[in-house]
């Protein structure tokens, strides 16, 4: 057993206690970096990380809302090489698509699914986008 002391109030406890303090902090803060309607969103889609009978390690779940804020944040999503404009819109809508209908395999290992929800929905959007920018270019101008 390595002890540590908080420096705070005096608690004696093992380094790992201390260290998942560090962990939890983390995933904190990469939570308040979220947009706020992502929040609870973003909590609900850690679920389907979580293993059965199990708890999602900190650790981990720190990771993940700091990749997804970096991809929300980003503005746009990549899948086969191709990147996607993917406003918060787009995100909000593929996680609450998620929280109504999980996918089959849980638990995620990656936030592949969410990113492929993503893209699709981004590039439905592309084409309501070019179909609108079509019709008008074939509209007759109003004399």
């Amino acid at each position: 057993m390595l002890p540590g002391v908080c420096p705070s109030c005096g608690l004696k406890a093992e380094l790992e206690v201390f260290a998942a303090q560090a962990d939890i902090r983390a995933a904190l803060a990469a939570a308040l970096l979220l947009p706020a309607p992502l929040g609870r969103r973003a909590l609900a889609y850690l679920r389907l990380f979580t293993p059965a009978h199990k708890a999602l390690a900190i650790a981990k779940a720190g990771r993940l809302l700091a990749d997804l804020q970096a991809a929300v944040a980003s503005g746009q999503v990549r899948r086969h090489g191709i990147d996607r404009a993917a406003p918060q819109a787009l995100w909000e809508a593929a996680l609450d698509g998620m929280a109504e209908r999980p996918p089959e395999n849980l638990p995620l290992r990656d936030h592949a699914y969410l990113f492929q929800t993503v893209w699709n929905l981004a590039e439905k959007a592309a084409a309501r986008q070019e179909q609108a920018s079509e019709d008008r270019r074939r509209r007759p101008a109003p004399s």
